[in-house]
């Protein structure tokens, strides 16, 4: 599941948007994505969006979410367990 979502995000990134992927420049079939060299920290530059600030941010959050998830099911888990026993 992991690697069908990143490819998924991959093919959106580089036909889709025509950014480039991972530093690789792809054949746009949809938009035409040109970096400006002004603001290479908020999109990336020449590497793509995976280099940029926003993308951090991005996962930085869902860090936090998937961490605090986790924390409010851990007890659930265990009570699932025990009853099953």
């Amino acid at each position: 599941m992991v690697g069908a979502f990143h490819g998924a995000w991959n093919f959106f990134q580089g036909p889709i948007l025509g950014v480039a992927v991972s530093g690789t420049n792809s054949g746009a079939l949809i938009f035409k994505s040109i970096p400006t060299q002004a603001y290479e920290w908020l999109n990336g530059g020449r590497f793509g969006i995976e280099g940029s600030v926003m993308s951090l941010t991005l996962h930085v959050a869902l860090f936090g979410v998937i961490a605090v998830w986790i924390k409010l099911n851990k007890n659930k888990s265990k009570i699932i367990c025990e009853s099953t026993k």
